[in-house]
């Protein structure tokens, strides 16, 4: 009966989902061992190739996504730039999540002032827009790699903060946290180990919410040149280098451009279809 159920439910997967979790999968293919297996270095040049066409537009085998304007493979330059922006956007995500369920919790846990500052903080951080004050610290910080990190760690964290008070009153609510303080155990064991595995479900479906919104910001701030820097390369790094080509050689802005729709626009399926899952409203038994 519960293979038969399984199947009916896989049958009835929208085909725009399961495209969604094939690109993912291969994206995620591509971060981890597609360095390894491009033909070409990221920063491999050949003069001779310069603005060599795609195969598609009548190029050979030897650039399939054909090269840049100083013969750089595009292939392999889009395999270390989805690599970069993953990484990138996972890591900054994963920061946000850890900084806001962290004050969150210590929001719902102390209430009194603590709480009214911290949701003082989280009221700013909503209001204002993120990416203005994203090029203000670039500008005044130097643009490393580890604080632009720090960065899109900071972007978003209000709304896991907003969330996970919430949830931590509700389950305050429910009893069997004050049952456990009453019975001796500490707070931190309480949230860590009875709290935390109640409400991390909705905490996951916000992350993948959040992502698809970090991916943008990355590859909004290296188009901008103010992200990551040569010699290293992203996704908005290779938009930004091609723009001034785009009349030239499209493939340029064309095949990185598409890698950010596409990428962006399955994790926020996927993260539509958690979502309705989690919540009890639209969930069918």
């Amino acid at each position: 009966m519960v293979e038969v159920t399984t199947v009916r439910k896989a049958a009835g997967t929208p085909w725009s989902l399961r495209l969604a979790a094939g690109w993912l999968i291969l994206v995620l293919i591509l971060a981890l061992v597609g360095p390894a297996f491009a033909p070409y270095g990221v920063n491999e040049q050949d003069f001779a190739a310069r603005f060599a066409p795609p195969v598609l537009a009548g190029g050979t085998w030897a650039h399939p996504f054909g090269t840049d304007q100083i013969g750089r493979d595009l292939f392999s330059r889009l395999i270390n730039a989805i690599r970069i922006s993953l990484l990138l956007a996972l890591l900054g995500t994963l920061i946000g999540m850890v900084i806001g369920s962290v004050l969150g919790m210590i929001a719902a846990h102390f209430r009194g002032w603590i709480e009214d500052v911290i949701m003082a903080l989280v009221d700013f951080q909503a209001a204002l827009p993120f990416i203005i004050f994203a090029i203000a610290a670039l500008a005044v910080f130097e643009a490393g790699f580890w604080t632009f990190l720090l960065i899109l760690g900071i972007a978003g964290w209000e709304r896991y903060a907003r969330l996970v008070r919430a949830l931590v009153l509700q389950a305050q609510n429910d009893g069997y946290a004050d049952a456990l303080d009453s019975l001796g155990a500490h707070p931190v064991r309480i949230y860590l180990w009875h709290i935390l595995p109640n409400i991390f479900g909705a905490v996951s479906v916000q992350m993948t919410i959040n992502f698809p919104e970090t991916i943008l910001l990355e590859t909004g701030l290296s188009f901008l040149g103010i992200g990551i820097q040569p010699p290293h390369t992203s996704l908005g790094l290779l938009v930004s280098d091609g723009r001034p080509y785009i009349f030239q050689a499209i493939w340029l802005v064309a095949f990185p451009g598409a890698a950010i729709f596409l990428t962006t626009l399955s994790v926020s399926l996927l993260g539509d279809r958690a979502r309705d899952r989690a919540d009890i409203l639209t969930r069918k038994d």
